[in-house]
């Protein structure tokens, strides 16, 4: 009875929060049509930190590409689902950690090393939405 009750006031109160997955569009080739991977966006998942750095988890999903276009094996990557950081005054980006979903049921997960290095794009869709995101 008490877990039900404390489940009932998680859920009246809002704090829990799901994942809302988005798929991003990228007009950078990205995506079935372009013969990439589809790129997705978890919105519950972005965070302003006090640093002034966003947060967020990110997906790039190869399950939808043709078989030939990966590799052959139960290896091969279907998702890749990473944590990154996003400097939007620097427009750049550094991931934190990654889990690669691999086609036999694997799942394997990586810490990025603190390595201080940024990648820069002129086009990311996904920096963009993450940096252009307004809480709630």
């Amino acid at each position: 009875m008490r877990i039900l009750v404390a489940l009932t006031l998680l859920l009246a109160t809002g704090v829990v929060k799901g994942e809302e997955w988005v798929i991003i569009p990228d007009p950078t080739s990205l995506g079935p049509s372009g013969g990439g991977p589809i790129v997705s966006l978890d919105t519950q998942s972005i965070e302003l930190l006090d640093s002034g750095l966003r947060r967020a988890r990110t997906q790039l999903d190869f399950s939808s590409l043709p078989r030939d276009a990966r590799e052959s094996s139960q290896k091969s990557l279907n998702v890749l689902v990473m944590v990154e950081l996003y400097d939007c005054k620097k427009r750049s980006t550094q991931m934190e950690t990654s889990e690669a979903h691999l086609a036999d049921g694997t799942v394997k997960y990586a810490k990025a090393k603190n390595t201080g290095v940024w990648l820069q794009a002129e086009v990311d869709p996904v920096r963009d939405f993450v940096c252009a995101w307004k809480p709630k």
